[in-house]
């Protein structure tokens, strides 16, 4: 065992820190700790995994724009029915036009980048931080009428439960995304009315609760196509 003589003897802390060491057989240093969490919040992505995760993203895409159109088209038809009643209200039409006529827009160019060779990273990841802000954004206008209106504003949770489900998004970029649109519609409320319908800590925790989902998904595409790779590389070797 390792031992540290100081002026009044064996320095007991140093002595069982050392020994504890020897006997799991590793130590425990802060910096590789850091640099685990750095490679993990910042990773390094090769270009083919970069092209497999804009792949993918562009499915889920086109998924989400296909739901969003089903959805808005059984609306339109609903709108239809109240206008011929004169009881449609032009703000709920003209809402339902919109997200009906941008899911159909992203939906046809979804369709065309499926079949592309190659996706530039840059570009389509600006894309992707687009969508997710006007789609956040659309269940913070949503859930603020409702709000307005003292009902529950689950328009805005389920906007980012399905951005979360749906998009693959580096931890980083997940986590900032997350809390910046949480943030800004907890400010819009608290300057409303002081957020009274609104648990702060719940609020936060389910921000919090969505972060870790984001990464967790990232990290398991990212474990999923090492794997792949290793699988290619065994295969190369043996033939």
């Amino acid at each position: 065992p390792t031992r540290r003589n100081t002026k009044n003897g064996i320095d007991f802390s140093t002595f069982v820190y050392y020994n504890y060491s020897e006997i799991c057989g590793k130590k425990e240093y802060p910096m590789e700790k850091l640099k685990e969490w750095k490679a993990f919040i910042f990773p390094d992505i090769s270009d083919e995994f970069k092209q497999e995760i804009d792949r993918e993203n562009v499915k889920n895409i086109k998924k989400i724009a296909m739901f969003v159109t089903l959805i808005e088209s059984c609306g339109m038809l609903i709108l239809l029915w109240q206008a011929l009643h004169h009881t449609a209200s032009p703000r709920v039409v003209a809402q339902v036009s919109f997200c009906l006529l941008c899911s159909l827009a992203i939906y046809v160019m979804c369709k065309k980048a499926e079949h592309a060779r190659y996706i530039r990273h840059k570009v389509f990841y600006v894309l992707v931080i687009l969508l997710y802000t006007v789609f956040s954004a659309w269940g913070m206008f949503v859930s603020y009428g409702h709000y307005v209106q003292q009902e529950q504003i689950i328009t805005y949770y389920i906007a980012n439960i399905v951005l979360i489900a749906f998009l693959y998004l580096s931890p980083a970029l997940g986590t900032a995304l997350t809390f910046l649109s949480f943030s800004l519609f907890y400010c819009v409320l608290y300057r409303y009315d002081g957020a009274a319908g609104v648990t702060a800590f719940n609020y936060f925790a389910f921000a919090l609760v969505c972060c870790a989902a984001s990464m967790s998904k990232f990290s398991s595409m990212m474990r999923r196509l090492r794997g792949q790779e290793e699988i290619r590389r065994l295969n190369q070797s043996l033939e």
